[in-house]
């Protein structure tokens, strides 16, 4: 009733007003009653959302509070998000700190790096459904799956997806996207070439699975297979699916031949010299190689004395979990590999839009 009506209605016809509203209350009362019992429902029954919300205090309304919902874990550099009943224990954020660290340390010979403001978000994943209506369908072969971006004048967004359904996740995938992340961070705003932003994160991985890919690699070269040096370093993305594991192979044996004849931090030297002058001139100036010609010849001796130490064969037999932890969250599809001369600073690593976004791997 109008508001005018109303205050000019009689005391009787109050009265009478009265009972309707009571009964239109008294429907709206068992409406919110029913909708909260349905919501509560829902959550006992298990069902998992694809990802955390964006409001991570929706997670902890009352109605939530019944069942399963989106857990946060917080540590200086981490915020750890699982689906529950209880965030993931301390211990994990402890790990992912000593991870950190121990890649700094390694890399850049740093031992208190400036902290990742905001912190890198890992969401761990408790179906294969939700990891993968995350991260994209593409992703069907991998673990993880890490996604960073940096807009200048923006945010910078830092997050890693974990299947946390596969056995081994926490050492055979998460060092790897960590250095994913890590890279992307040193390197803020270039897209950084495919082979050394995959073969770095491979020197994370745990030992066994390390050998699986040199084994891949050598496999490859035998059976004559195996990309050329320049091939390789002018690669724009990852190649056709069924040059992976040569691709993993190679990337991994080139960046461990080149740290192993300097230093790690040696190599981030070569990594940011080719970005900004070529790969040639950072070869001639950090390894004194003459070009990639050059650096072919190097590094196939150097592989070929390696399968006579050791045996691909017996390395490929080894039980280990899946090598890829993951790719690249955007399409991953096969692309033409550019030429380029010999003459020097003629080959240079691909380039990018500064800003424009690191596409998730992931592994």
């Amino acid at each position: 009733m109008p508001r005018h009506l109303l205050s000019a209605a009689t005391p009787s016809s109050r009265r009478l007003a009265s009972p309707t509203r009571q009964f239109a209350a008294n429907v709206l009362v068992g409406v919110t009653a029913l909708l909260v019992f349905a919501a509560a429902s829902r959550a006992g029954a298990g069902e998992t959302p694809h990802g955390p919300p964006a409001n991570a205090a929706a997670a902890s309304s009352p109605i939530a509070a019944s069942g399963p919902i989106w857990q946060e874990r917080e540590s200086d550099n981490f915020r750890i998000r699982s689906f529950g009943t209880e965030p993931a224990g301390p211990e994990l954020a402890e790990q992912c700190e000593a991870l950190r660290r121990g890649l700094y340390e390694k890399w850049l010979d740093c031992a208190s790096p400036q902290a990742w403001r905001p912190r890198c978000e890992i969401v761990l994943h408790d179906t294969d459904e939700s990891y993968l209506r995350a991260v994209g369908a593409g992703a069907s072969r991998t673990v993880a799956s890490s996604l960073t971006r940096h807009i200048p004048g923006s945010a910078i967004v830092r997050r890693i997806d974990i299947r946390a359904t596969r056995d081994n996740w926490l050492s055979s995938a998460l060092p790897h996207e960590i250095m994913h992340v890590l890279l992307a961070d040193q390197f803020a705003g270039r897209k950084l070439p495919r082979w050394i932003d995959e073969g770095v994160a491979l020197l994370a991985d745990p030992a066994r699975k390390q050998q699986l890919h040199l084994a891949d690699a050598q496999n490859a070269l035998a059976g004559h297979a195996a990309f050329r040096a320049v091939e390789l370093l002018m690669l724009k993305d990852y190649p056709a699916v069924e040059r992976w594991p040569v691709f993993y192979g190679q990337s991994m044996s080139l960046v461990r031949f080149l740290v192993e004849r300097r230093t790690p931090e040696d190599f981030f030297t070569f990594v940011q010299l080719s970005l900004d002058k070529g790969y040639e001139p950072a070869l001639q100036e950090v390894y004194q190689i003459d070009d990639v010609a050059d650096l072919e010849r190097r590094w196939l001796a150097e592989m070929s004395r390696q399968s006579t130490a050791e045996s691909p064969a017996t390395a490929a037999q080894a039980v280990d979990s899946p090598r890829q932890s993951g790719l690249r969250r955007a399409s991953v599809e096969p692309r033409s590999i550019e030429p380029a001369g010999h003459r020097q600073g003629a080959i240079r690593p691909p380039q990018s839009n500064p800003g424009s976004a690191v596409p998730a791997r992931r592994g």
